[in-house]
């Protein structure tokens, strides 16, 4: 098949939603597609991530279209003299906390940001695509959200001619938060979803917050998640100064809290329980933490006994964080399920599928039931806490014991994955994405 990729989430930029499109860019090439690629040029302050890097990039067309020169001397400046030379932080916040006027108003700018940001790069790809491909056509053009610039651009391109099958991928919903079908984030991603020929979602929670209540599904609607990429083994950086240690437990958590959002406060109230039961433990219980937020990571575990206990590494590369997965006892995910928003699927959970780490998932909010939990009794991959689950603080405490009683015992917790985290590879979803009877091929040139 012969596609073409517009999106703003792309290699060098280390961010999940990269991740994600990178790979799948990647095994489509490699199963013989012939993939053209438009992204967006990386903000200057964007973190760069050289391990998604794959030798096909080389050789592809693949082009790199920046924002004009007027928005990058005018609003880019804004924005920086707004909130800074960083990437914007979703989520922010505790669960229930007022948002400040300031908040408001910085949140208010960023919104509108985002919106000259897509308009601006649409008409970028716009005198892109007049300028390289006349006459050309593709058999689907694959767009993700967010940002609005990937499938705004992919809606126009369709309209111009360039393809009769248009993909939106959601990788969050429109509507993050929103209960009304009337606010203006679920008109905007149902107006999407009409737009859509095929539209995949990263989650069943998410495909069932976007087209859960439109009369009628796109033509094809199909959920692909994210997933692990065996080659990423080569690229781990090992970590050297976590030491053997049977009588310790090492945790890592690595990435956001969301400003709170993601709380550990259970799995720190646990392990304070499970030191009372067992007093070998005290002393030998270490928390790593990689990221932005290691004080409000500390934050959390202070009330319980354990800030000294935190070993706080920073903001450190894919391959290091993989490393660090590695090295320790378990790897910690985190996440939430509410009326608002369900199915919120942590990108890291595949890198424990990756390694065959021993898993724990904290799920915060409301919800019993949720979609990671269910992932994770069927993968075998380890243990997940609902916060809204009655009786999950003990099974907690318990299982935990169990991990420190095996590692004691045999120096290591041992691996439980069924067979079925083999789904969850990125070529068996990229497989069934792109299948050819999803897909319907159209001429290659027109004119």
């Amino acid at each position: 098949m012969k596609l073409l990729f517009v999106v703003t989430a792309f290699y060098p930029e280390q961010a999940i939603g990269s991740v994600r499109i990178t790979k799948f860019v990647k095994f489509l090439e490699r199963s013989g597609h012939d993939v053209t690629v438009i992204s967006l040029e990386p903000a200057p302050w964007a973190a760069r991530d050289e391990s998604l890097h794959f030798p096909a990039l080389d050789r592809m067309r693949w082009i790199t279209v920046p924002q004009s020169a007027l928005f990058q001397r005018v609003f880019v400046r804004a924005r920086v003299a707004t909130i800074g030379s960083r990437a914007a932080v979703t989520g922010g916040g505790q669960p229930g906390n007022r948002v400040s006027v300031s908040a408001r108003i910085k949140i208010a700018l960023q919104a509108a940001y985002t919106s000259f940001k897509a308009l601006d790069w649409l008409i970028q790809v716009r005198k892109v695509a007049r300028s390289r491909f006349p006459g050309e056509r593709f058999d689907a053009i694959f767009t993700s959200y967010p940002s609005f610039g990937s499938p705004f651009s992919g809606i126009m391109l369709k309209r111009m001619g360039l393809s009769r099958t248009l993909m939106i991928d959601f990788r969050d919903p429109v509507s993050y938060g929103a209960l009304s079908r009337f606010s203006p984030g679920r008109m905007l991603e149902q107006w999407l979803v009409r737009q859509a020929d095929i539209a995949s979602f990263v989650s069943s929670g998410v495909r069932t917050k976007v087209i859960g209540e439109l009369k009628s599904d796109p033509p094809v609607s199909m959920v692909a998640s994210n997933g692990y990429d065996p080659d990423d083994l080569v690229e781990l950086e090992p970590v050297l100064d976590i030491k053997p240690d049977p009588a310790a437990l090492h945790f890592a958590y690595v990435g956001s809290l969301y400003g709170g959002k993601r709380d550990l406060s259970p799995l720190f109230s646990a392990m304070a329980a499970l030191v009372e039961r067992r007093p070998e433990l005290a002393g030998k219980v270490f928390f790593h933490y990689a990221g932005q937020e290691g004080a409000l990571f500390r934050k959390q575990a202070a009330p319980f006994g354990f800030e000294n206990q935190v070993v706080d590494r920073g903001r450190i590369s894919r391959a290091a964080s993989l490393g660090l997965q590695q090295a320790v006892d378990i790897c910690l995910l985190a996440t939430w399920n509410s009326p608002e928003d369900q199915g919120v699927l942590t990108g890291k959970i595949f890198e424990s599928f990756l390694l065959r780490k021993t898993t724990l998932a904290i799920v915060n909010g409301p919800l019993a039931g949720s979609e990671i939990s269910s992932i994770i009794e069927a993968t075998g991959a380890g243990f997940c806490f609902e916060q809204a689950a009655p009786g999950d603080g003990i099974k907690l405490v318990d299982w935990l014991e169990g991990c420190a009683v095996r590692k004691s015992h045999a120096g290591e917790i041992g691996n439980f994955y069924t067979d079925s985290v083999d789904r969850y590879s990125i070529q068996n979803i990229v497989s069934e994405l792109f299948a050819s009877r999803t897909i319907a091929p159209s001429t290659a040139e027109v004119g």
